[in-house]
């Protein structure tokens, strides 16, 4: 080969990424199109790359590895502070006006935003950028948004929009979070009956949820919120949050002889969400559960039997829907 002669460029191998997805054109696709795009365009190589850890360590699974072990995260950790830098949102069109971070809760970061076209502000949450490479990753986003999108009930959040933004993310849009955490309010004097209420709201949505075959196994304080007036919102459905509170988590799912969610799990968090409004203060995870007013609760006999019921250790002694709970609840309520 003569030395003025140039060398031919190697061929890039079909399916190889050269560079950033190309999401232009998605506009107006529906949230199928979009997975189904991003799967495609992201080789099974890197997907098996990004959903190894740095350290060595296996993937991250679903699966207990030995009988008694706590339940593994499905997800890595996630930092509890909020990202140091704001997110470009240039959505086309210019949708979108950022106006806040507001932390990283689980798979995704959520922003607070002006939504241009209708005139309000909304909560968008973003696909975080450790899983916006991982197909699978992709796909349990937009099950969780789907999921999501089907629940219509005044105490589940709605959803609003969903799509990806240029730099391949996917994103929903939701209403603003309003008012206070149960978690905020917990040293706020309110009457028993209106706590009893919140709870009491938080049930009906679960029961809605569970009569639809959705179980939404993450329930606690931090994940309801009580606005004005006395509007309660639950929070967090087809999303495991990276951290979960153990207090609020059923007995078999803490010690895995149970590998999933169930309504009776489900059941089991209601009980110590009472428990919680009762006294100020999450149920103790070790030994029999004790009633709210043995640790200082405003709670009488009718109110004990309900939350020890519904956090019963033994599933099969719980209440066996939402719906039956519920009922207790609201029976209380009428003659309380």
């Amino acid at each position: 080969m003569s030395g003025d002669e140039k060398k031919p460029k190697p061929s890039t191998p079909e399916g190889a990424r050269t560079g950033a997805l190309d999401a232009s054109r998605l506009d107006g696709a529906s949230i199928d199109e979009i997975a189904d795009f991003a799967t495609e365009e992201i080789p099974t190589q890197e997907a098996r790359r990004l959903e190894t850890r740095d350290d060595g360590e296996e993937p991250w699974t679903d699966e207990v590895t030995e009988p008694g072990e706590a339940r593994p995260s499905v997800l890595p950790e996630l930092d509890d502070d909020p990202p140091t830098q704001q997110v470009e949102i240039d959505v086309t069109p210019k949708r979108y006006e950022m106006l806040d971070s507001l932390g990283v809760v689980g798979m995704g970061e959520v922003l607070r935003v002006r939504d241009r076209e209708l005139d309000r502000v909304v909560c968008m949450t973003l696909l975080h950028p450790r899983f916006s490479m991982s197909p699978r990753s992709m796909t349990r986003f937009r099950e969780g948004v789907l999921l999501g999108a089907g629940l219509q009930h005044p105490a589940i959040p709605p959803v609003y929009d969903a799509g990806m933004l240029p730099d391949g993310r996917m994103y929903y849009t939701t209403i603003e979070g309003q008012g206070a955490t149960l978690s905020a309010l917990a040293g706020v004097e309110a009457p028993v009956r209106r706590r009893v209420g919140w709870v009491a709201r938080v049930a009906e949505a679960v029961a809605y949820a569970h009569d639809r075959g959705v179980v939404h196994g993450w329930l606690g304080p931090a994940v309801v919120r009580v606005g004005e007036p006395g509007r309660v919102m639950v929070h967090g459905w087809g999303f495991r949050p990276s951290t979960t509170e153990r207090a609020f988590t059923a007995p078999e799912l803490r010690g895995g002889q149970a590998t999933e969610p169930s309504a009776v799990t489900d059941v089991f968090a209601l009980g110590a969400v009472l428990f919680f409004v009762l006294t100020g203060r999450a149920p103790a995870t070790a030994g029999d559960p004790v009633p709210p007013s043995a640790a200082g609760g405003a709670a009488d006999d009718r109110l004990d039997a309900i939350c020890l019921g519904a956090m019963s250790a033994r599933a099969a002694e719980r209440p066996a829907t939402a719906g039956d709970l519920l009922g207790a609840i609201a029976a209380w309520i009428e003659g309380s």
